[in-house]
């Protein structure tokens, strides 16, 4: 049985919620390349990131001391 990958957008408004910084810091740390891109979202006007880069971008976040 083959199994079925779902895909998960993260809506610019809905960032700070899923990764704890801003629209605008994300926006900046895009440009700088430090956070995952944007992407189109089909059939919508609006853009917004994938979960499963924005999860990984947090994991790889160093551990607090």
């Amino acid at each position: 049985m083959a199994s079925v990958q779902v895909i998960i957008f993260i809506p610019q408004k809905q960032i700070k919620a899923y990764a704890g910084i801003g629209l605008t810091t994300a926006k900046r740390m895009e440009a700088k390349g430090t956070f995952p891109k944007r992407r189109q979202i089909v059939g919508q006007k609006g853009v917004g990131w994938l979960y499963s880069e924005v999860r990984s971008w947090a994991e790889a976040l160093p551990e607090a001391v």
